[in-house]
């Protein structure tokens, strides 16, 4: 009802997801609601519940992810931890998205930044990402989406 309201009021409306509810986010798609999409992807399948640090319903989040790449307008999007997310680790979380839609069109980059609280306390061991690895990265992946982006 919230976001009927919004919409009547002329707004567009973004969502951003971790894609744990797809069929809540299926109702917004079909309901009109949603003019943009972004969805955050932590890490590959078989490292995501141990970075989140819960129990993570992988089908749920590739369900999510059909759904989104079929819009018009959606980003993917990770937070690039330094240690955590190595190319290599990149890499295969590009398979891993490309396996579940074939020609996704913007994937975002986004440097970690460490401040705040944290639950996982370890984190705050973790430095700021740099902005030259994340060329590297945007560098490296860039042929496998329409568009590669880094956002500070």
């Amino acid at each position: 009802d919230f976001l009927r309201k919004i919409k009547d009021m002329g707004y567009k409306i973004k969502l951003d997801t971790n894609g744990s509810f797809p069929e809540r986010l299926k109702d917004l798609i079909d309901s009109g609601l949603i003019d943009y999409v972004a969805m955050d992807i932590k890490i590959t399948p078989e490292k995501y519940s141990e970075l989140v640090n819960y129990s993570v319903d992988i089908d749920k989040l590739e369900e999510s992810i059909k759904l989104i790449s079929g819009l018009e307008n959606y980003e993917f999007r990770t937070t690039v931890i330094e240690g955590i997310h190595t190319q290599e680790e990149i890499r295969s979380m590009f398979n891993w998205l490309l396996s579940i839609c074939p020609k996704p069109k913007k994937f975002v980059f986004q440097g970690f930044k460490n401040y705040g609280k944290f639950v996982d306390k370890s984190v705050k061991l973790k430095k700021d990402t740099s902005d030259c690895y994340l060329k590297s990265l945007r560098k490296s992946m860039k042929n496998s989406f329409d568009e590669v982006e880094i956002r500070v």
